[in-house]
This record gives structure tokens, C-alpha cells and sequence, in this order.
């Protein structure tokens, strides 16, 4: 019996001795450790072999990016960016943010391409690269960078990233993905699809130029839900003649509101009879007389009785007009309308999301995009590598215990042996 209850005891501590976890042990077990032995982990953490000869697995940067694929060490600075929205009383959803970054001290310093080519933006997604773009003004205290954000709590803050500092990065900035409508007419097919009345559109050398001998308008394919209110803004090079302008139009009932200019005055304009797009407009505003037409036209149409736009050379222009209500989605157009010829060139259009209140935002303190920390367990020995851990894992020798005749000697199949055993 004595034999057998030894025996027994033997192998429980043997098996102890050498198939307990380094994890769970506790400090005092870690104090009488005799010997090492190399522990093969999978990323995870978790023991995959035990055994005297085991060669050690390294649980480096490169594992950590197959759980975290969108780490990238090749852009060696992230500036962080508060996006303050405490005065709105709405959430923003897809809403274009306008950023003004100095990028001329980001690139001075060496931590930005002298053309921007390196700047990428992220929110709380690391695998989700945000859509911008680069307005204008890069390598200047001033750089006008719009970021589409996914997502602005309504009277509170968000923080997106900004990335850069990247010699071999391609430029990403891209107008089409950053706004609701962008058209930069550098393709003959644009995103004006149809028309109304007689108008000519040709495009060439990055601008539209359109004409119309009566009337005549480019329409938008695309829609922009009346739920919503969006600013329409073209960089327009001339326009000459008979009522050019670009207008906000209701889908089904094809009436308008309109920036829209005679000879010598700017007003915002509202379409009177007629039945389609291109019928003729009346007055919806005060007459402002200007003194050149290049220069962003902007118009929106926030709700019913709330129109206004800026105009070159006399500013902002409003209009409390109620004679059609906002109860439909609205297509953007472009052109002339009534009778008589009229020209335009323009070098682009967009409509972007309005809110009251637009958001501010502010750049925080730039830090070095450093590899993922890892935190080795209690157990393993950290090596220099950074990033790494050598997986070599420190047990106690298994003995075995008699309680009449004290320690007596074992024989070890793996785990570290006793010295003279």
C-alpha cells in the first residue's frame, strides 16, 4: 500500500512539475525555478508544445499584423485632429469637414512630401482610410484640406488621424469620393446627364464650357434627399448673356431656385410659370449689382423660405421666398433660362452637406507612428527586438515526496532534470 500510494503521489507532482502553465503559477513557484525550457506559443499567448527541446516561437510585429492587418509602419507620423461639434444640434453623418493644416511646417520639418502626397486620414477604424481632399495651398501655413467623417455626435466632439510622413506613398487626395457631387470636367462624360432646352456643353482642358442659343440647362443625375440640405458651389471662370446661373430643382414638379445674374445685377431667382426646368424665373431677392463674375457661386436651399448664396463682388445674397416649398428631392442644374443666349465656363462644381453650425476642428500634438506595443506574460523574456517577445519559459524540476522518507529519487521523460539525477 505504501508502494502503490507513492507510486500515485510520484506521478501526480511529476505531472504537475511539468505541465503547469507559466502563466497560472504563482510568484513564489517562479522564485524556486531551477531550469528553463522552450515553450512554442501560437499568437494568442496559448502553449502549443512543451518539451526540453522545443525551439522557442517569437511573437514579433509581424504576427500582431495578421490580428491587425491595417498597421502600417510606413508612414512615420499621425497628428490627431479634434473635430468639434459642441455647437450643433444635430449629428453629422458623411459630412464634409474643411481642415486648414499648416503644411508648410509639417514639411520643413521633414515629416510630410513637399506635395502632400503622404497625407492620409483614419477615424476610430484603423482598416478604413477616410476620403479628402486637398483644395488647395499645400506647402503653406494655410492648406485647405476637406475630409468626408463618417460620423459627428450632435453637440459633442470626434478625433480623426492624420498620417503622413511616407516617401513612398502615392497621392490619394480624390474630390469624387469627398463630396456628395464633385464634377472637375476632366472627362467628356460627366455626371450631367440630361438637359432641358437647347444648351451646347463642351468640355475641354479641365473646363465646361456651355452655351445656349434660347435656353438651355445640364441636369444632375443624381439626387439630394429634400430631408437633407446641401450648399452648391462651381468656380466660374465668365459668364455672359441671357440669365446664367445654377439652380436647386425640384425632381417631379421641375421648379427652381436659383444664383442667377442678368448684365449687370446677381439675385437669387425663383422659377414663375412654364412647366419644365427651363422655364423662366422671377425675382426672389434684392438686385445686387457686381463687378465681375469669376469666382465661386454658391447657392442652398436649407428649407422652404430659406434660400441664400454668395456671390464674386458682392457677397452673401438671401431669400425668404415661399411661392414653392421644399417637399422633394432636389437635381442640381446648370445653365440658362427664358429666352435669349447665354454663355458660361466653369472650371468645377460640388455639393457638399450643409449645417448651420459648421463643425471647427484643431490639431493636436504629432507623435512618431511607432510598432504595436506587446506586453510579454510574466514568464516569457522580452529579447531587444522591438516588438517581440522570445518565448522561453522558466519551470520547476518535478520531484517526488514521501511523507515518511522525504524527497526520493525520479526519473524526468521532459521538463528540466535536477542536477545529479
Amino acid at each position: 500500500m505504501k508502494k502503490n500510494r507513492l507510486f500515485l503521489l510520484t506521478i501526480a507532482l511529476l505531472l504537475f512539475g511539468v505541465i503547469v502553465y507559466g502563466q497560472s503559477r504563482s510568484d513564489s513557484e517562479r522564485e524556486k525555478s531551477a531550469a528553463s525550457t522552450n515553450v512554442t506559443f501560437d499568437q494568442n499567448g496559448t502553449p502549443l508544445i512543451f518539451g526540453a527541446t522545443t525551439q522557442a516561437r517569437s511573437i514579433n510585429s509581424s504576427n500582431l499584423n495578421n490580428r491587425m492587418p491595417c498597421v502600417d509602419q510606413n508612414w512615420q507620423y499621425i497628428t490627431p485632429i479634434t473635430i468639434d461639434n459642441t455647437g450643433g444640434a444635430s449629428a453629422l453623418t458623411d459630412y464634409e469637414v474643411m481642415l486648414t493644416v499648416d503644411t508648410q511646417t509639417f514639411i520643413g520639418a521633414g515629416e510630410m512630401e513637399a506635395d502632400g502626397r503622404d497625407i492620409r486620414f483614419r477615424q476610430a477604424d484603423p482598416c478604413s482610410l477616410l476620403c479628402y481632399y486637398i483644395e488647395s495651398g499645400i506647402n503653406t501655413a494655410t492648406t485647405v484640406i476637406w475630409v468626408n467623417v463618417p460620423s459627428v455626435p450632435a453637440g459633442g466632439t470626434t478625433e480623426i488621424k492624420m498620417y503622413h510622413g511616407n516617401p513612398a506613398a502615392v497621392a490619394a487626395s480624390d474630390a469624387d469620393c469627398t463630396f456628395a457631387l464633385w464634377e472637375g470636367f476632366d472627362d467628356p462624360a460627366t455626371v450631367f446627364g440630361t438637359t432641358c432646352g437647347t444648351p451646347t456643353p463642351t468640355v475641354a482642358a479641365g473646363n465646361l464650357d456651355l452655351s445656349w442659343s434660347t435656353s438651355g440647362q445640364i441636369i444632375s443625375d443624381a439626387t439630394f434627399p429634400m430631408g437633407e440640405a446641401y450648399t452648391a458651389e462651381a468656380q466660374v471662370n465668365s459668364a455672359t448673356g441671357t440669365w446664367p446661373g445654377i439652380y436647386w430643382a425640384k425632381e417631379t414638379a421641375q421648379k427652381s431656385y436659383a444664383m442667377l445674374i442678368n448684365s449687370t445685377d446677381a439675385r437669387i431667382s425663383v422659377t414663375g410659370g412654364g412647366t419644365d426646368f427651363c422655364s423662366g424665373h422671377n425675382w426672389a431677392s434684392a438686385l445686387f449689382p457686381y463687378t465681375g463674375t469669376a469666382g465661386m457661386w454658391s447657392i442652398t436651399w436649407e428649407s422652404t423660405g430659406n434660400i441664400f448664396g454668395d456671390f464674386p463682388t458682392v457677397g452673401p445674397i438671401t431669400s425668404t421666398d415661399v411661392t414653392y416649398a421644399k417637399d422633394e428631392d432636389l437635381r442640381l442644374n446648370i445653365g440658362g433660362i427664358s429666352s435669349g443666349s447665354g454663355a458660361m465656363q466653369i472650371d468645377w462644381i460640388r455639393a457638399r452637406k450643409y449645417t448651420a453650425t459648421p463643425p471647427s476642428s484643431s490639431l493636436g500634438v504629432t507623435v512618431m507612428n511607432n510598432p504595436p506595443a506587446i506586453v510579454c506574460a510574466g514568464d516569457i523574456t522580452a529579447n531587444t527586438d522591438p516588438g517581440a517577445c522570445g518565448a522561453v519559459v522558466t519551470y520547476a524540476d518535478a520531484i517526488a515526496l514521501d511523507a515518511e522518507d522525504g524527497i526520493i529519487a525520479t526519473t524526468q521523460t521532459s521538463g528540466p532534470l535536477m542536477s545529479g539525477d
